[in-house]
């Protein structure tokens, strides 16, 4: 804390406050009157689409023109050597129908091809919007999903409410008698799959035609791991491989494993049918003991075999009760269930022995957790393997560390602006070290984020409602960061009466996502993932209070710290990490070049970790954003506002 109060950073974060809201408000008004004027011209909007646009050149992409960069894109992705290719551009620069013309042309070459979209929801969207103009030209695309997913797509599909309410097939559902499945639907009850359902004949159809690269494949993160783990088949591995939004992808792969207390216990259940060295670290794990690499190493192994074990125990004892009355249907499904769960677990174990020296480990609680860290070209390499896999194109909003080519382009966003305003240090000691208690103590509801929210965000929120008619504030994001810092703003919210409001809290962020987007509430506060929880273009005005760093104090970080081994080299993920999940959320509210959208940083650290960043490192800074960044600078106790490269900021 530097040896401040709370109440000298409050009066600090308060003076801030005072000198840069009016200016903020003063020139998102000026934009915004700007952008007003551009819609109304006809003329001058045509204008600056000409300027923006060329004809297109290649007579498969699905539109006449192209965003200057576009073409040449094309021909760079299709003609590069490199096994490694990333496409760099902002959110609404068109990225898409960029990669599947380049398929296109791949697929003309004997190429096969596939997709992975960033989420389910993508998934879809990328299939129905582009199939059509592709399938005319040879190249069907099709939504690669389970078969109880492609159930719920049928005519008449037989529906459930799960827990949670939402409809399911009534086929997940289903149990094993006497060597066959079941499930029932209102009370009756249906042999497993349905004798009319058309998936296995679709799931052919798909694979021959990719095959034969008649049709491209396009999968989310869950189906492609399912693949991966389970078929490693040179005829199932494509030629060139499109990854879109790839660092969704990277977590997903490398997503940490829980050994939790159950786990361990089902696997000392078989510990005599375990080799001596497993129940070695086994004993090191119980008591307590630090475990080298190789004893991970091990051990992971030691929980897949002891979870194969328990599978194949609960397998004869189904093959038992499939015959016994004293067995219900729930019984049977519970027993598939848990069937189901120990050869997930165990898939899920063995990912990580391919990569053996590429994980580190720490403790939560009495659950050991596993995690890898592979820089991105290892990554790519290893999970789609030479030589089969002959071209990686990844697509990102930031370019990744590569020793490879990066295709870039730039669309002009005149009114998509970042502004900088430096508020204050929304660091884990100022808001956590000095805790508050708005209901017992008013004097500490000065704190921090109550006086940053009260006398910058709200208002400036009220003021751009106004210029979009609202009679009350504009529906607005709040970018803090993490989880408890989203705690932290449930109370400020309540405290200045905000009504209608939405937490993101561990597990729920779509959901709360999709409620945001019915436009019933005021404000949203999002945590780390939700720059890749969808397009915010719906909400031209959000707030990005705090830097979204990792919590340095978790276990996790500690291991992370230690594996790395490197101070300098922590430091730098560190801060590059934080820093491309802000710039990816800057992106995520401008959906077309004559959108207006604008995002204001008020965290302090930005101004250094970017500067930081951009001095040894200037390339990881993608140029869409440089071009939208505005700081101010106060000269002569005046407020004037300057562009990333120097320069007075004019609209």
């Amino acid at each position: 804390m530097n040896g401040k109060t709370v109440d000298e950073i409050v009066s600090e974060v308060k003076k801030n406050c005072a000198l840069f809201y009016p200016e903020v408000a003063s020139l998102i008004r000026r934009i915004y009157y700007k952008h007003k004027e551009f819609e109304s011209d006809q003329k001058t909007k045509n204008d600056f689409m000409s300027r923006i646009s060329e004809p297109s050149k290649h007579p498969d992409f699905p539109f006449s023109t192209a965003y200057i960069g576009q073409n040449a894109a094309i021909d760079e992705l299709v003609n590069s050597t490199d096994p490694i290719i990333t496409l760099c551009s902002s959110t609404g620069t068109g990225k898409t129908p960029v990669y599947l013309t380049a398929l296109k042309k791949c697929l003309d070459m004997g190429m096969r091809c596939l997709v992975i979209a960033p989420r389910k929801d993508l998934q879809g969207q990328l299939v129905r919007e582009y199939c059509e103009h592709f399938a005319k030209r040879g190249m069907p695309l099709y939504e690669v999903m389970r078969r109880e997913e492609y159930c719920k797509e049928l005519p008449n599909p037989r529906l459930e409410v799960d827990a949670r309410g939402n409809k399911i097939a009534a086929c997940r559902a289903r149990y094993k008698r006497k060597g066959k499945w079941f499930f029932e639907y209102k009370g009756v009850e249906y042999e497993y799959p349905c004798e009319d359902c058309p998936f296995d004949e679709h799931k052919s159809k798909v694979l021959d035609k990719y095959r034969r690269c008649k049709a491209v494949p396009v999968l989310n993160p869950g189906n492609y791991y399912y693949i991966y783990n389970e078929i490693e088949d040179e005829k199932l591995y494509p030629d060139v491989v499109v990854v879109d939004e790839a660092d969704v992808f990277y977590n997903m792969v490398t997503q940490s494993v829980t050994i939790r207390q159950h786990i361990l216990e089902i696997v000392l259940e078989h510990h005599n049918e375990l080799t001596s060295e497993q129940n070695e670290v086994l004993d090191k794990l119980l008591e307590n003991k630090t475990l080298s690499q190789d004893d991970i190493i091990c051990l992971l192994k030691a929980v897949a075999d002891g979870l194969l074990l328990k599978a194949e125990s609960v397998e004869k004892e189904l093959e038992m009760a499939e015959g016994a009355v004293k067995f219900s249907k729930e019984k049977l499904r519970e027993l598939n269930s848990l069937l189901d769960e120990l050869y997930s677990n165990r898939r899920r174990v063995l990912k990580f022995t391919k990569w053996p020296d590429r994980i580190f480990h720490y403790w939560e609680g009495k659950n050991v957790v596993v995690e890898a860290y592979l820089e991105s070209d290892e990554f790519f390499k290893k999970v789609f393997p030479e030589p089969y896999v002959k071209k990686r194109i990844i697509i990102s909003a930031t370019a990744p560390k590569t020793n490879y080519k990066i295709v870039s382009y730039n669309v002009e966003f005149p009114f998509a602006k970042v502004i900088s305003v430096p508020i204050a240090k929304f660091t884990y000691t100022n808001v956590f070290k000095n805790p508050i208690s708005f209901e017992e103590d008013p004097k500490q509801a000065e704190a921090i984020l109550d006086t940053t929210f009260k006398d910058f965000i709200h208002p400036l929120s009220l003021e751009v409602g106004k210029l979009f008619g609202y009679d009350t504030n504009i529906p607005t994001p709040v970018f803090t960061g993490a989880l408890n810092f989203n705690d932290k703003m449930d109370v400020v919210f309540r405290k200045n009466g905000i009504k209608k409001y939405l937490i993101h809290r561990e597990g729920n962020l779509n959901e709360i996502i999709k409620k945001f987007l019915t436009m019933e509430y005021d404000y949203i506060a999002l945590a780390r993932g939700a720059e890749h929880g969808g397009n915010w273009y719906q909400f031209p005005f959000m707030t990005i209070l705090r830097m979204p760093f990792r919590d340095i104090t978790t276990p996790r970080e500690k291991a992370f710290r230690k594996f790395l081994g490197n101070e300098d080299v922590w430091r730098e993920n560190y801060e590059w990490d934080a820093l491309s999940c802000l710039i990816q959320a800057c992106g995520r509210n401008a959906r077309h070049p004559t959108s207006f959208a604008v995002s204001v940083i008020l965290d302090k650290k930005f101004n250094q970790v970017y500067e930081n960043i951009k001095a040894k490192n200037p390339s990881l800074i993608p140029e869409w954003f440089r071009k939208r960044l505005i700081f101010p600078r106060v000269e002569n106790s005046k407020v004037v506002w300057y562009d990333d490269y120097g320069r007075p900021f004019t609209i």
